[in-house]
């Protein structure tokens, strides 16, 4: 059961009755702040406050960007350990009115100085500037009340702390914020409160996002960062922004599948792997050679990506052309070796979110590790993003999409699947399922999976048919039963949820194997 504080929920209702009830008798914009009848939206995410924050937003009549905005600032605050204020990661948004999808990228890499600056809020500030209706103070509110007043630790983020233990009690940083009782870390239930962290998010609800960039500031993180050994100059701060550019493509259908483009690879990987498998005429899930066909294309993928990447993030050719038909013909399914470069571990948290305007966004977060570096900088609870491992070409891969039809301005489904090598596979499996095989998406995102694990085994997960894992023996490759690390949030909508009368036909799931929640907005 999800324990709603009024220092939050009232944060964003408590709105003055006077601007709810004006306008109730005209036309209802994007943004006008009213409570809203019927249907309000979806929002699905991988912790419980942040979907409890965006159902608010939008049933007081905020947009799927305003309620993303106010989730990735609760999420700072409620689950720190995957999406705080120093985390990286990338976002895909479809915009009803303009008919057209954005990416939004802002992966955590190192600087010159090898340390990694805080993007997050630039990030949303970013999104919302350009498609935003809600005052911006409204959708920080929420995360800044969490963490100055407290939250009950959540299953999602209790996994986390015990996960990291001993980073946390043996950092001084960590342990002043994350420590429990008896020399242990918090549980769940306990009450986390963060005053620093809350006062950087007052300042970011005063002055914008660009306030960890402005006046003294870059000057103070950087001597933070050197006194827990992260060298971040300040121009460093000041000049790292994040990119809103053209999304890739894939057809799907009369629709498009709209990825992020590189510094992180998961879009490409993603389209690569859509292009290899729902083309497959007999590729379906749970049939005998579906497991050894997976296996063998993301493989094939994964090797694919030591050819095209480099070192600083960017992709040889365009990377438009990496998703396309064409490239995926070149591929030798059967002949591609196992990866030898660094495999990344699925760490991220993400969520997806539509609104009754038929605006739709889907985020993934990354620290690139649990509790990032492990390094707080003093005075702000800013925990820092780690930087990609030394001789890695990548930071994690970011998993995130939409699908949506530019000509008549409908998004169908929006997604995102975490972070790690195994999200983009995990995603293409379930959306063959949603899309090709007309499963719910609750059965779609329940239903076992197989992935790469290092050094080119495949893992299957419990109840996944036996048919199937004796073919990948018999195919030669080393299987095991292991659980999939990655967490997909996903709505689906067949007709597209613009048209609001036909929205009872919208599907939304959150990943049982973590903790997060889903609901329709009514």
């Amino acid at each position: 059961m999800v324990q709603r504080k009024p220092s939050y929920a009232a944060s964003f209702t408590a709105v003055p009755v006077a601007l709810l009830l004006a306008g109730c008798e005209a036309e209802v914009q994007p943004g006008d702040l009213q409570l809203i009848t019927g249907f309000a939206g979806l929002v699905a995410a991988d912790e419980p406050n942040a979907v409890v924050v965006g159902r608010e937003v939008l049933a007081n009549n905020g947009t799927a960007v305003d309620a993303a905005v106010a989730m990735a600032f609760t999420l700072s605050a409620t689950l720190p350990s995957r999406a705080g204020v120093g985390s990286g990661g990338a976002c895909i948004v479809y915009d009803h009115g303009q008919q057209a999808a954005q990416a939004l990228s802002f992966t955590p890499q190192a600087a010159p100085g090898g340390g990694v600056v805080p993007l997050m809020s630039r990030a949303m500030a970013v999104m919302h500037a350009r498609y935003g209706f809600v005052r911006w103070e409204l959708l920080v509110t929420p995360g800044e009340n969490l963490a100055r007043f407290g939250n009950p630790v959540s299953r999602a983020l209790a996994k986390d702390l015990q996960a990291a233990r001993t980073k946390i009690l043996g950092n001084p940083g960590l342990r002043k914020i994350y420590a429990g009782g008896s020399g242990g870390v918090l549980q769940e239930g306990d009450n986390l409160v963060q005053p620093e962290l809350s006062t950087v998010l007052s300042g970011i609800r005063q002055r914008g996002g660009g306030y960890l960039y402005s006046a003294d500031l870059p000057d103070r993180l950087s001597l933070a960062g050197e006194r827990v050994g992260v060298s971040m100059s300040p121009t460093e701060i000041r000049e790292s922004v994040p990119s809103l550019v053209e999304p890739l493509r894939v057809e799907v259908g009369p629709d498009f599948l709209f990825l992020p483009p590189p510094p992180s690879t998961g879009g490409v990987m993603t389209g690569q792997l859509w292009q290899l498998l729902a083309e497959i005429e007999d590729w379906e899930p749970d049939t005998r050679d579906s497991g050894v066909l997976l296996a063998q294309a993301e493989r094939a993928v994964l090797a694919d990506r030591s050819k095209w990447l480099l070192p600083d993030g960017v992709s040889k050719g365009a990377p438009q052309d990496l998703v396309s038909g064409d490239r995926a013909e070149t591929f030798d399914l059967s002949g591609a070796s196992a990866p030898v470069s660094a495999s990344f571990a699925a760490t991220g948290a993400g969520f997806a979110v539509g609104d009754r305007f038929g605006n739709a966004v889907a985020c993934s977060f990354t620290m690139n590790a649990v509790f990032g570096s492990g390094k707080v900088l003093a005075d702000t609870g800013i925990v820092l993003a780690s930087p990609p491992a030394p001789g890695a070409l990548d930071a994690v891969p970011l998993s995130v999409a939409v699908i949506g039809n530019e000509n008549i301005g409908r998004a169908r489904l929006a997604a995102s699947a975490g972070s790690g090598d195994s999200s983009p596979s995990d995603l293409v499996q379930v959306l063959i399922r949603v899309l090709n095989d007309d499963e719910p998406p609750v059965d779609a995102v329940a239903a076992p999976r197989v992935h790469l694990i290092a050094g080119g085994s495949v893992g299957y997960e419990l109840g996944l048919s036996g048919d199937v894992i004796s073919a990948l023996e018999e195919s030669g490759f080393q299987v095991r039963a292991e659980a999939d690390p990655t967490r997909i949030n996903l709505f689906f909508c067949p007709e597209g949820y613009a048209r609001v009368e036909r929205a009872s036909l919208c599907g939304i799931a959150t990943d049982p194997r973590g903790h997060g929640l889903a609901e329709t907005v009514r």
